[in-house]
């Protein structure tokens, strides 16, 4: 799944750092072609400055709209009526939208993949090989998910302590525990995340491998690639 993610996507963070620039840059509403996502709450005049809010969500809708199958069918649909809630934590219905389908589950879920990816990325460079077996290896939760960090502590509403988990990441951890460390690598030629099926596998495919061979013959292999 992680390897539909192209190696060129924006981050939610960039998105925002984006949304935050064209905002701050007082971009009129007259000056911007059709296309843009605007709330319907009021009526917008010409002379508008275009908000950062709208900025964040017509580009979110424009990316997510444009990903690759079958990151888009994770990702979900995309629901624009539910906008405002990428401003809020934790997930909740609106406008008649169950939780799970409102813009901010959508971005949860895209948030997931890079840290899907980047967990696999840091288990890959760190215990693959077998050193650094003492580092840890953090995993940060989605925006809008309930806990912030693995365990969250929290009240049940009957006074008596509880936990909030992330879903997403509850995922990640069935997925990911018991597995042999050594055998999830990144491929040095196309970085794509891949399952040594022999530990002496050194890239995902056998184009890759025959990409990789080549350039050891002529000598513009990283020594840091090399098995």
């Amino acid at each position: 799944m992680v390897n539909c993610l192209p190696l060129s996507a924006v981050t939610r963070d960039d998105i925002r750092r984006i949304a935050k620039e064209k905002f701050e840059a007082g971009i009129k509403l007259k000056d911007v072609d059709a296309g843009l996502w605007l709330f319907g709450e009021r009526q917008h005049a010409p002379d508008d400055v275009i908000s950062e809010l709208d900025w964040f969500v017509s580009i979110l809708l424009d990316v997510l709209g444009g990903l690759p199958h079958p990151a888009k069918d994770f990702v979900g649909p995309l629901n624009p009526e539910t906008g405002r809630s990428v401003l809020f934590k934790p997930l909740y219905d609106m406008k008649g939208f169950p939780r799970d389908t409102t813009l901010a589950a959508a971005e949860n879920r895209y948030h997931y993949l890079f840290v899907a990816r980047q967990a696999l990325r840091d288990i890959a460079s760190k215990w693959a090989n077998g050193n650094d077996l003492a580092e840890v290896v953090p995993v940060a939760a989605p925006p809008h998910d309930e806990a912030d960090t693995p365990l969250a502590l929290a009240s049940d509403g009957q006074g008596r302590i509880t936990e909030r988990r992330s879903t997403l990441l509850d995922n990640l951890r069935a997925t990911l525990i018991g597995v042999e460390h050594a055998r999830i690598r990144q491929c040095p030629i196309c970085e794509k995340i891949y399952w040594a099926e022999r530990k002496d596998q050194p890239t995902c495919s056998k184009r890759c491998n025959s990409v990789r061979r080549s350039r050891i013959h002529r000598g513009t292999y990283e020594k840091s690639q090399a098995n």
